[in-house]
């Protein structure tokens, strides 16, 4: 980035192109943070109607004691109106926001262009204009959600003083904004524009230019992977969302979608996908297509993912073939059967909730060791006693493999098998085992202990009976239980999984700092924890057992491992360090 002296002084004057929703809202921030606000729109019908949206927010506040009487007239009288571009001169910055009336904007400058919003070629014009009024200091930043900052600013003859400067919808509530630095950006620029944000009271967090940014590119999977799982009627859209909010999301997916608007989640996959070359890992899917075909566009127009009555969601009525079933009423004998960590959290997790715990592994282990968690060394030890037993090994196929033969021999066919399906899903766990019926997988994220969910999965030869001995056991332990589909990693840590992988692709190609995405998902978007975060719980040995299972199952480049992911797994250590 190029040295550029003077962006860097104090900002006191702010232009704001566009006085729609978006645009009322960031002039509402900056003239209540003491800027001189010019205000912009091509009638005096638009101005009046964003003043309208401004003196209400500030009633709000107000009302809820967050301002004060004086406080508000204050902030009005900083706050003018305009429908000349050219009075938005004597900015220090100029920010665009991207209005749906942009070509009547336009328009009044002698140019009439019938597009849609966020449109690169009326970006640029718009720029271009800007270059020419604005005075040689001033800054220029763009509200745009996904187009090219280094093509904005390719329309200007000072590229160096262009940066995104993306709010997110409403701007007076949500804390965060992503600064965006395009390829001529300065640091001088860059650096202005974060010292702008933090003074209207944002958390800033900086990107590199790249189609999404952090939030719209990182948090593709989230929507990107539950529509593939409904889609191939994995799990219901209710479902889902279910047991996302029992991971901490205050969302599902499909409630998401549902708020935001299925077409609009539809324009930014397609965006995305479009803008990076066709990359898989951001393919839109035929059911949103169809969706938006149908006009079913969520909660605006009444139907979406669910349907909706006086803006709320009208419950479905789905039966749960295992409601009835009830937990048992005393502890079971359980058999653990594994190596490694995940086996060894499952063994003490067990034990602390009072099931009678014997694990079978080919390696002593000193934590089960201290617990004082007996080890079968052979499994005619244990067989009198076993009412349920568990596969627990993360590793290579070979190694998980190793202990189905044993089970197979010694197992009494009355006892069902609970396999851990992360790698595989639970129809080829079950095509390892002479009564594949008795086979179900189960998958969950983080320590077993925490995980208020456990998924079940129902391989294509799973009785009923076995299911239903695994949800008894599961519920018996205090667990919510969902029965989902067959392939590896279910549904919470496949869609973890995918949010992961694309963070380590961003941090590989250096677009934003490992705490500014965390922060940019979990104050962007209200995730529970940032990606990088949800890593440090899963572990990357079962991030990476999830993503070469689906690679391996779907033969798709779609679920290829991030280098930067398999080298620190290789190497011990976190994304984060």
């Amino acid at each position: 980035m190029t040295a550029d002296r003077g962006a860097g002084t104090a900002i006191e004057r702010v232009g704001v192109v566009g006085a729609g929703t978006m645009g009322a809202g960031i002039a509402q921030l900056a003239a209540g943070a003491g800027l001189a606000v010019t205000l912009y729109d091509v009638t005096d019908e638009l101005l009046e109607r964003g003043l309208g949206r401004i003196r209400a927010g500030y009633e709000r506040a107000v009302g809820r004691g967050r301002l004060s009487p004086d406080e508000r007239d204050a902030a009005l009288a900083r706050l003018a109106t305009t429908t000349r571009l050219d009075d938005l001169a004597a900015a220090g910055v100029v920010i665009e926001v991207a209005p749906e009336d942009l070509a009547l904007k336009l328009a009044a400058a002698g140019v009439v262009i019938e597009v849609a919003p966020e449109d690169l070629a009326l970006k640029r014009q718009l720029f271009a204009q800007l270059d020419r009024i604005c005075a040689p200091g001033a800054l220029l930043a763009s509200n745009t959600s996904s187009l090219s900052i280094t093509a904005i600013a390719g329309a200007t003859v000072r590229p160096e003083r262009v940066a995104g400067m993306h709010f997110f919808n409403p701007a007076p509530v949500l804390p965060l904004v992503e600064v965006i630095s395009g390829r001529a950006t300065s640091d001088a620029t860059a650096d202005a524009v974060v010292a702008l944000a933090e003074r209207l009271g944002k958390t800033p967090v900086r990107a590199r230019d790249t189609p999404g940014f952090i939030v719209n590119r990182v948090a593709r999977p989230f929507t990107g992977e539950a529509l593939r799982i409904v889609g191939e009627r994995l799990a219901a859209p209710a479902e889902v969302d279910r047991i996302a909010r029992a991971a901490g999301f205050r969302m599902g997916p499909f409630e998401l979608m549902d708020l935001v608007g299925i077409d609009v989640n539809f324009a930014v996959h397609q965006a995305v996908y479009e803008a990076t070359f066709q990359e898989p890992r951001y393919r839109p899917h035929p059911l949103q297509a169809r969706m938006v075909e149908a006009g079913a566009l969520g909660q605006k127009t009444g139907r979406g993912f669910y349907r909706y009555e006086g803006g709320r969601p009208v419950p479905e009525e789905t039966p749960d073939p295992f409601a009835a079933v009830a937990p048992p009423g005393r502890p079971a004998n359980v058999l653990v059967a594994g190596q490694g960590p995940a086996a060894d959290d499952l063994a003490l997790a067990l034990q602390a909730a009072g099931q009678h715990v014997t694990t079978y592994s080919s390696e002593a282990s000193t934590a089960l060791e201290r617990a004082g968690i007996p080890q079968a060394r052979r499994l005619r030890e244990v067989l009198l006693t076993t009412t349920i037993a568990i596969e627990a090994t993360l590793g290579p196929r070979e190694l998980k493999r190793a202990y189905w033969y044993e089970l197979d021999e010694t197992l009494p066919p009355r006892i069902p098998v609970l396999a851990l399906a992360l790698g595989q899903g639970a129809t080829e766990l079950g095509s390892w085992s002479a009564r594949p019926e008795r086979v179900a997988g189960f998958g969950f994220a983080g320590p077993f202990a925490d995980a208020p969910l456990i998924e079940v999965a129902r391989g294509l030869r799973t009785a009923d009976d076995a299911l239903r001995g695994a949800v008894a056991f599961l519920r018996g332990l205090g667990k919510e239980v969902a029965v989902v589909g067959d392939p590896p990693g279910q549904i919470l840590p496949r869609i973890l999984a995918a949010l992961i992988n694309e963070a380590a692709f961003a941090l590989e190609e250096g677009i934003a700092a490992p705490a500014d995405i965390d922060t940019a998902l979990r104050l962007g978007l209200n995730y529970p924890r940032g990606p990088l975060e949800w890593a440090d719980l899963l572990g990357l040995d079962r991030v990476v057992t999830v993503l070469d299972g689906l690679h391996a199952y779907y033969g798709e480049d779609r679920y290829r491992v991030a280098p930067l992911l398999r080298r620190h797994l290789l190497a011990g250590r976190p994304l984060r360090g």
